[in-house]
Formats: C-alpha cells, structure tokens, sequence
C-alpha cells in the first residue's frame, strides 16, 4: 500500500511511497493535498491538483509494470541460453541496464519482444490488481488466490528492489513542488512523443479547439486513453498557470515529473505557443 510519515509543516516535505495504488492510498494523496494548500489560493484547486497528480501515479504505476515484464522477458531468454548462472546474478546485470540511462541499451532488450505481448500482459496485471484491492477492500472474495499467482510474484519483485511510485510534496521559496517519481526508465521516443503531442494541444488550444483536439487525438493502444498530459495542461490553463513552467518530465535513469506551483495566486496569461 503507502507509507504516511505524517503532516506537511511549513519548510518541509511529505513523502508517500506507493506500491499498490488503492483508493485508501488516493485519499491519502488528497489529503497531503489538503494539508499542504490550506490557507492557500490553492485550497480552492485541491480537486484539480489531485487528478494530475491521479494520472502521474497511475501512468507511474503502469510504467514500472510494463518495465517488470520487459524484464522477466529478458531474464527467461538470458536464462535459456545460460542455464548456469544464478537469478540473482541475471537480475544483477539487468538491473545495470535497464537504469543504466542508456537509451540503446534499454531500447535493445525492449526491442526483443513484441510490444503487443508486453501490452496484453500489462492488461492483464492490471486486471489482477484490481481484483487484489477489491479482495483487500472486502468488496470481492477471489475464488481461489492461485488468481493472484502472478501479479504477487510481480509485487515481491518490486519489494526486493525497490520499485514503486514516490509522491512528495514540499515548499521551494514562493513554490510549492510536488514530485511523481516512477522506477521506469524513459526512452527518447517516448519524450518526444509526450512533448509533440502537448505541443500539438497548445496550438489548437489557443485557436480556441480544445475539444476538436481530444477529438482528433484520442489513443487507446496501451490500455490508455493517451491523453494524459494535455488533460494535465487543460487544467493548468484553467489555473491560468503556464504549463510550460508548472509541469516538467525529467528523465534521468528513471523518470520523474514536477508540479511547480506558485504560492500567490497568478494573473491570467496569455497562450503562448508550446516550446518545439
């Protein structure tokens, strides 16, 4: 689930660490929200702030599985030509590649499989952790836990390294910062593709055809609606906070996104064309 280490204070942060993300573990979320805007502007924007934030952990979630299964994949085709070497020792060399931040070395292994096996399988993991949080809600009884076979194993990966989702909320000055940090790696393509597409969302946004954009643009592949981050910059926008310099994808040899949010309420601004 998430570890609380308890209320935001002035000149400090939060950090809530998340492994599976249940509805407990969101409200959590809202609450650090609640806590940390209070007296605020930005109390009145709580709702909004908290489906960024929903979104970032959900595709963090999401990444660090489809990561997981691209490693399984690697270490069955390593252990099929060296049946000698120990798992652990495979698990050694992959970990070295895949946070490696290097954009050949990662793209190579996820290369070896086919995207749509990998989709399918996360699908499928995902499905099964819905099923997990409702049998630990009490609103589901599982048939028989051999269901959840897979996915535990998935989650006893993630425990043995280290691999989860990392919310933290903190003041910077006259900003708040609330970083969603994921243990994926992110390849090139895939930041030039998010940057494209909410480079795309800016201009029709300031044509004034937000909704011929999500018309136009809708993506379902992935198990997504693919609309994530133009969403996320609809509703800065509506903050009359400037995406550009409120929202920022960094990626290092996982992948971390920043939320800067100004502690005095903005003025409106102008759009001004996304950055290509």
């Amino acid at each position: 689930m998430a570890k609380n280490p308890g209320p935001i204070r002035s000149s400090m942060s939060r950090m809530i660490l998340i492994r599976t993300y249940s509805p407990k573990t969101a409200a959590m979320m809202k609450e650090s929200l609640h806590q940390a805007f209070s007296g605020l502007w930005l109390e009145s924007h709580v709702e909004d702030i908290f489906h960024i934030c929903d979104e970032l952990v959900k595709n963090g979630v999401k990444s660090n599985y489809k990561t997981i299964l691209y490693w399984m994949e690697a270490r069955k085709r390593f252990q099929a030509k060296n049946p000698d070497v120990a798992l652990d020792e495979i698990d050694e060399w992959l970990y070295e590649v895949f946070y490696s931040g290097e954009n050949e070395l990662i793209e190579l292994q996820f290369n070896k499989v086919e995207r749509e096996k990998i989709l399918n399988d996360l699908l499928g993991v995902l499905e099964m952790e819905a099923m997990y949080i409702d049998h630990r809600m009490g609103r589901r009884r599982l048939a028989h836990a051999g269901l959840l076979r897979e996915l535990i194993r998935i989650k006893r990966f993630c425990k043995k390294h280290r691999i989860g989702v990392q919310v933290r909320i903190e003041s910077a000055g006259d900003q708040l910062h609330i970083t969603v940090s994921n243990d994926a790696p992110i390849l090139e393509e895939d930041l030039v593709r998010i940057q494209s597409v909410r480079s795309t969302f800016r201009d029709f946004q300031r044509r004034g055809n937000e909704e011929q954009f999500f018309l136009e643009h809708i993506n379902t592949s992935g198990g997504g609606h693919g609309l994530g981050y133009p969403l996320m910059d609809s509703i800065l926008t509506t903050m009359h906070l400037d995406p550009d310099t409120s929202l920022f994808l960094i990626s290092a040899t996982r992948t971390m996104i920043l939320l800067s949010l100004p502690i005095v309420q903005p003025e409106s601004h102008a759009l001004l064309p996304a950055p290509r």
